[in-house]
């Protein structure tokens, strides 16, 4: 074994240590930022998704250069061949998912308990149809005030049409429909938390499984064995 091997050894164990607390770091934050914007009745969780989403390309980007060309230079000096999946990688993505789903269903189960009184809403125009992609126009009136908003969960309805709809007396501008409103973004948010959560258990064993053989081999090339 060469000097070489044992400083590149060294730099992979520094950068596995890093990657794997910046990782759990980033996550933990999306979670509690998405959480909270949910618990505040934000409606900003898609965009805030995409931005943490956009963030870890721009961040992780760079990151990954260095562990690659690092875990390249240690195989080169030392033959500990370089494993992808000893970095997390799969259980990272799989927990970005399920973050973002937590937020979802967070964000259903605030609007379940908090949109509890009802009113109606008048029909102004609908475009598209039932179809997929339809939407409806429709405002309501609160307290002599008049809010209006599109829904995509509400289509084909004639202008002038009365449509059920639930607020918050406390902001009286945001309404669901009363009932049949729900249920896709329990679907959406509930299953890419399931499916995030799936992931992150069964990457984490296999990953995991690739991460204790890989850095066992380089620590042993770190202390002089190899």
């Amino acid at each position: 074994m060469i000097n070489g091997g044992t400083k590149a050894a060294q730099r992979v164990l520094r950068l596995g240590r890093r990657t794997t607390a910046l990782g759990a770091a980033y996550l933990a934050v999306v979670a509690a930022v998405l959480v909270l914007e949910a618990l505040l009745g934000l409606r900003y969780l898609i965009v805030s998704f995409m931005a943490a989403g956009l963030l870890t390309l721009i961040a992780g980007g760079p990151l990954a250069v260095r562990v690659n060309n690092t875990a390249a230079e240690l195989a080169e000096e030392s033959g500990v061949a370089a494993r992808t999946e000893a970095w997390f990688p799969v259980t990272f993505l799989c927990g970005l998912i399920a973050v973002g789903g937590l937020g979802g269903v967070v964000s259903q189960v605030r609007d379940d308990i908090v949109l509890r009184t009802r009113t109606s809403a008048v029909i102004d125009e609908c475009r598209g149809g039932s179809a997929k992609g339809g939407t409806c126009s429709y405002h309501w009136t609160v307290g002599g005030r008049t809010y209006d908003a599109d829904n995509g969960r509400v289509k084909g309805l004639p202008r002038g049409a009365e449509v059920a709809v639930r607020y918050d007396p406390g902001d009286p501008s945001y309404v669901l429909p009363a009932s049949g409103g729900t249920v896709p973004e329990w679907l959406v948010g509930g299953g890419a938390l399931l499916f995030g959560a799936v992931g992150v258990v069964s990457g984490a064993i296999g990953e995991g499984r690739a991460h204790r053989a890989y850095f066992a081999q380089v620590r042993a090339v770190a202390a002089g064995e190899g």
